[in-house]
């Protein structure tokens, strides 16, 4: 991933408005799958504001892939300031650095991430590499919907990696193909699939203690057929129904 330094420069006082407005413009990128999470730290000076966004690919933030409410926020940001907002990239991030999907067809998408990921959530089926969210033509509701999702998941994983509170529920909501967290990201699957053609598979997360034969005999949970690889995918997916569209892994609290 790419860091990105925005800078616009100001004549006018640099007030809490004129640092609200530039806050929300960063935001109207990443709502629009432009940058990928976490916001690094802004800063002001006496003439000058200054974020830094991490982008999947190097032209991320260009006009082209922008929405119409960034380009409003970005207007009335300019405005403000009397200036234009400067945009250079100033390094790449060594988490998440393998790059983006650069295939000219994906074969399947999966819908997958977890707490230490920060970058999009929808990855392509043949590299593994995940895929710019402006690239994907879903629409800003749909865009949103996987954004709200991606934050309920990283918060159950949380919770389930910490175990002390909500453990028990955490890991439920993210193993059950019909749990609350699995439905709302099954349903986007599905809009991903109507929007682009694509079929697109939902990943089950699997923590259960049990022997790792017993666990290769399980079927799939949601028809009941076999769905287990010959061999791994990614060496992460050893699971693949191509009936509901879900993969997973083997445990790794296997014994």
């Amino acid at each position: 991933m790419y860091i990105n330094e925005l800078t616009i420069e100001t004549n006018a006082k640099i007030d809490n408005d004129i640092i609200d407005e530039f806050n929300c413009l960063l935001a109207t990128f990443y709502k629009n799958g432009q940058t990928e999470k976490p916001t690094l730290e802004c800063y002001v000076s006496t003439n000058f504001i200054k974020g830094y966004i991490t982008t999947l690919e190097k032209n991320s933030l260009d006009k082209k892939y922008r929405s119409e409410w960034t380009n409003k926020q970005l207007k009335k940001v300019e405005k403000l300031c009397s200036s234009k907002l400067q945009i250079k990239i100033v390094g790449t991030s060594i988490i998440n650095s393998l790059g983006s999907c650069k295939c000219i067809k994906q074969d399947f998408l999966i819908l997958y991430t977890h707490l230490f990921d920060n970058s999009s959530s929808v990855i392509c089926g043949t590299c593994f590499n995940p895929i710019p969210l402006y690239k994907l033509n879903l629409g800003q509701e749909t865009l949103h919907q996987i954004l709200g999702w991606q934050d309920n998941y990283k918060s159950c994983d949380t919770l389930q990696l910490q175990s002390v509170v909500g453990e028990k529920w955490a890991t439920k909501q993210m193993t059950e193909h019909n749990s609350q967290l699995s439905k709302q990201g099954i349903e986007i699957c599905s809009k991903i699939k109507s929007k682009t053609g694509i079929s697109t598979y939902y990943y089950l997360f699997n923590y259960r203690r049990i022997k790792l034969e017993k666990d290769k005999e399980r079927n799939c949970p949601s028809c009941y057929n076999s769905w287990l690889l010959d061999k791994p995918l990614n060496r992460l997916f050893d699971f693949k129904c191509d009936n509901c569209e879900l993969v997973s892994s083997l445990t790794s609290n296997g014994y």
